[in-house]
Protein backbone atom coordinates (compact mmCIF):
# COMPACT_ATOMS: atom_id res chain seq x y z
CA UNK A 1 0.00 0.00 0.00
CA UNK A 2 1.30 3.44 -0.95
CA UNK A 3 0.43 4.96 2.43
CA UNK A 4 2.35 2.34 4.35
CA UNK A 5 5.41 2.71 2.13
CA UNK A 6 5.31 6.49 2.67
CA UNK A 7 4.99 5.98 6.44
CA UNK A 8 7.94 3.58 6.62
CA UNK A 9 10.19 5.70 4.42
CA UNK A 10 9.28 8.89 6.26
CA UNK A 11 9.83 7.38 9.72
CA UNK A 12 13.31 6.21 8.77
CA UNK A 13 14.32 9.29 6.75
CA UNK A 14 13.24 11.83 9.35
CA UNK A 15 13.69 9.87 12.60
CA UNK A 16 10.27 11.16 13.65
CA UNK A 17 8.44 9.75 16.64
CA UNK A 18 5.14 8.06 15.77
CA UNK A 19 3.13 10.85 17.41
CA UNK A 20 5.04 13.46 15.41
CA UNK A 21 4.39 11.55 12.18
CA UNK A 22 0.68 11.20 12.92
CA UNK A 23 0.43 14.98 13.45
CA UNK A 24 1.93 15.84 10.05
CA UNK A 25 -0.26 17.73 7.65
CA UNK A 26 0.04 17.94 3.89
CA UNK A 27 0.98 21.59 4.26
CA UNK A 28 3.93 20.64 6.50
CA UNK A 29 5.55 18.87 3.56
CA UNK A 30 3.98 20.96 0.75
CA UNK A 31 2.36 17.81 -0.66
CA UNK A 32 5.70 15.99 -0.76
CA UNK A 33 7.82 18.78 -2.13
CA UNK A 34 9.39 20.26 1.02
CA UNK A 35 12.87 18.99 1.86
CA UNK A 36 12.35 20.05 5.46
CA UNK A 37 9.46 20.72 7.79
CA UNK A 38 8.75 22.08 11.23
CA UNK A 39 7.28 19.65 13.76
CA UNK A 40 6.23 19.97 17.36
CA UNK A 41 7.80 17.17 19.35
CA UNK A 42 8.11 16.05 22.93
CA UNK A 43 7.56 18.80 25.46
CA UNK A 44 5.91 20.93 22.75
CA UNK A 45 9.35 21.82 21.38
CA UNK A 46 9.58 22.72 17.71
CA UNK A 47 12.34 21.35 15.52
CA UNK A 48 13.17 21.07 11.86
CA UNK A 49 13.02 17.61 10.30
CA UNK A 50 14.59 16.67 6.98
CA UNK A 51 13.09 14.55 4.22
CA UNK A 52 15.10 12.62 1.66
CA UNK A 53 14.20 12.05 -1.98
CA UNK A 54 12.78 8.58 -1.30
CA UNK A 55 10.40 9.69 1.42
CA UNK A 56 9.22 12.68 -0.61
CA UNK A 57 8.60 10.52 -3.69
CA UNK A 58 6.63 8.03 -1.56
CA UNK A 59 4.55 10.86 -0.04
CA UNK A 60 3.80 12.34 -3.48
CA UNK A 61 2.76 8.95 -4.89
CA UNK A 62 0.49 8.35 -1.91
CA UNK A 63 -1.16 11.78 -2.10
CA UNK A 64 -1.66 11.53 -5.85
CA UNK A 65 -3.39 8.17 -5.43
CA UNK A 66 -5.53 9.55 -2.60
CA UNK A 67 -6.85 12.35 -4.80
CA UNK A 68 -8.40 14.38 -1.98
CA UNK A 69 -7.72 17.66 -0.23
CA UNK A 70 -7.84 16.38 3.37
CA UNK A 71 -5.39 18.13 5.69
CA UNK A 72 -3.81 15.14 7.50
CA UNK A 73 -0.82 13.72 5.65
CA UNK A 74 -1.64 10.14 6.66
CA UNK A 75 -5.26 9.01 6.92
CA UNK A 76 -7.22 5.86 7.65
CA UNK A 77 -8.40 3.83 4.69
CA UNK A 78 -10.51 1.23 6.51
CA UNK A 79 -14.25 0.70 6.05
CA UNK A 80 -15.14 1.72 9.62
CA UNK A 81 -13.67 5.20 9.47
CA UNK A 82 -17.01 7.06 9.22
CA UNK A 83 -17.30 10.57 7.81
CA UNK A 84 -14.06 12.53 7.32
CA UNK A 85 -15.06 15.57 9.34
CA UNK A 86 -13.69 19.04 8.74
CA UNK A 87 -10.75 18.80 6.28
CA UNK A 88 -10.54 15.02 6.93
CA UNK A 89 -9.44 15.41 10.54
CA UNK A 90 -11.49 12.42 11.77
CA UNK A 91 -9.59 10.21 9.34
CA UNK A 92 -6.15 11.24 10.67
CA UNK A 93 -4.04 8.17 11.38
CA UNK A 94 -3.39 7.75 15.12
CA UNK A 95 0.06 7.13 16.64
CA UNK A 96 -1.12 3.61 17.53
CA UNK A 97 -2.07 2.97 13.90
CA UNK A 98 1.37 4.15 12.76
CA UNK A 99 2.92 1.69 15.23
CA UNK A 100 0.70 -1.12 13.89
CA UNK A 101 1.77 -0.38 10.30
CA UNK A 102 5.43 -0.78 11.27
CA UNK A 103 4.72 -3.97 13.25
CA UNK A 104 2.78 -5.43 10.31
CA UNK A 105 5.61 -4.99 7.82
CA UNK A 106 8.20 -6.08 10.34
CA UNK A 107 6.28 -9.33 10.83
CA UNK A 108 6.02 -9.81 7.05
CA UNK A 109 9.80 -9.35 6.81
CA UNK A 110 10.37 -11.67 9.77
CA UNK A 111 11.94 -9.02 12.01
CA UNK A 112 10.87 -7.53 15.33
CA UNK A 113 10.60 -3.79 14.70
CA UNK A 114 8.78 -0.77 16.13
CA UNK A 115 8.61 2.88 15.17
CA UNK A 116 11.29 3.63 17.73
CA UNK A 117 13.59 0.99 16.25
CA UNK A 118 13.56 2.98 13.00
CA UNK A 119 14.52 6.08 14.99
CA UNK A 120 17.36 4.17 16.67
CA UNK A 121 18.52 2.84 13.31
CA UNK A 122 18.63 6.29 11.73
CA UNK A 123 20.65 7.65 14.66
CA UNK A 124 23.15 4.77 14.48
CA UNK A 125 23.52 5.15 10.72
CA UNK A 126 24.20 8.88 11.10
CA UNK A 127 26.71 8.35 13.91
CA UNK A 128 28.52 5.53 12.14
CA UNK A 129 28.73 7.62 8.97
CA UNK A 130 30.55 10.34 10.92
CA UNK A 131 27.82 12.71 12.15
CA UNK A 132 28.68 14.44 15.40
CA UNK A 133 26.72 13.48 18.49
CA UNK A 134 25.45 17.08 18.83
CA UNK A 135 24.17 16.99 15.24
CA UNK A 136 22.28 13.75 15.86
CA UNK A 137 20.90 15.24 19.08
CA UNK A 138 19.43 18.15 17.13
CA UNK A 139 18.08 15.93 14.35
CA UNK A 140 16.32 13.72 16.91
CA UNK A 141 15.05 16.64 18.97
CA UNK A 142 16.67 15.60 22.24
CA UNK A 143 16.90 18.26 24.90
CA UNK A 144 19.94 16.68 26.52
CA UNK A 145 23.11 15.36 24.85
CA UNK A 146 23.20 12.71 27.57
CA UNK A 147 19.96 11.23 26.24
CA UNK A 148 21.41 10.95 22.77
CA UNK A 149 24.69 9.50 24.01
CA UNK A 150 23.06 6.99 26.35
CA UNK A 151 20.46 5.72 23.91
CA UNK A 152 21.92 6.10 20.43
CA UNK A 153 25.70 6.12 20.57
CA UNK A 154 26.06 2.39 19.95
CA UNK A 155 28.86 2.49 17.44
CA UNK A 156 29.63 -0.53 15.34
CA UNK A 157 32.89 -2.27 16.19
CA UNK A 158 34.23 -1.54 12.70
CA UNK A 159 33.58 2.18 13.18
CA UNK A 160 35.38 2.15 16.51
CA UNK A 161 38.28 0.17 15.01
CA UNK A 162 38.59 2.72 12.24
CA UNK A 163 38.73 5.58 14.76
CA UNK A 164 41.27 3.64 16.83
CA UNK A 165 43.48 3.06 13.79
CA UNK A 166 43.21 6.67 12.55
CA UNK A 167 43.99 8.37 15.85
CA UNK A 168 46.28 5.96 17.68
CA UNK A 169 50.04 6.44 17.58
CA UNK A 170 52.68 3.88 18.51
CA UNK A 171 54.76 4.79 21.56
CA UNK A 172 57.79 5.57 19.36
CA UNK A 173 55.81 8.22 17.46
CA UNK A 174 54.60 9.77 20.71
CA UNK A 175 58.19 9.86 22.03
CA UNK A 176 59.43 11.36 18.74
CA UNK A 177 56.79 14.09 18.92
CA UNK A 178 57.77 14.85 22.51
CA UNK A 179 61.49 15.05 21.57
CA UNK A 180 60.72 17.24 18.55
CA UNK A 181 58.68 19.63 20.68
CA UNK A 182 61.46 19.78 23.29
CA UNK A 183 64.08 20.49 20.58
CA UNK A 184 61.96 23.28 19.12
CA UNK A 185 61.58 25.04 22.47
CA UNK A 186 64.20 27.67 23.23
CA UNK A 187 66.66 26.81 25.99
CA UNK A 188 66.02 28.60 29.26
CA UNK A 189 68.05 31.77 29.69
CA UNK A 190 71.04 31.44 32.01
CA UNK A 191 71.79 34.21 34.50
Amino acid sequence: MLRDRAILQTLYATALRRQELSRLNRTDVRDGRAREGLVTGKGDKERVVFFDDGSLAAIRAYLEARADAHLPLFIRHDDGRGKPGLRGERWRLSPQSVWLVVKKYGALAGVEVTTHHLRHLKARVLLNAGAELAEVQDILGHASPETTKKIYAHYETAHLRDAFDRFSLPPEAVAHRARTRSADEPAPATP
